[in-house]
């Protein structure tokens, strides 16, 4: 929602405009904040990252602590 001020400020800091009209056509970049995405996306994420620590954990959760550690 503030992404202008952020445009702004780095191209402050190195010295030049990040996004010329002459070139992009855009006197500032959209942006319009969806919560249904942001929520969906959230989700999704969540989601994901408990998938895949579903194998690990399970395989972990297997083995004998005594066999694991007689290697280590």
């Amino acid at each position: 929602m503030n992404i202008n001020v952020v445009i702004d400020s780095v191209g402050a800091m190195i010295g030049r405009e990040l996004f010329p009209p002459t070139v992009y056509g855009l006197d500032g970049l959209p942006a319009v904040l969806d919560w249904t995405e942001v929520s969906l996306v959230t989700l999704w994420a969540m989601g994901m990252s408990m998938l895949v620590t579903i194998w690990p954990a399970w395989s972990a959760a297997r083995l004998d602590p005594v066999e694991a550690l007689r290697f280590e």
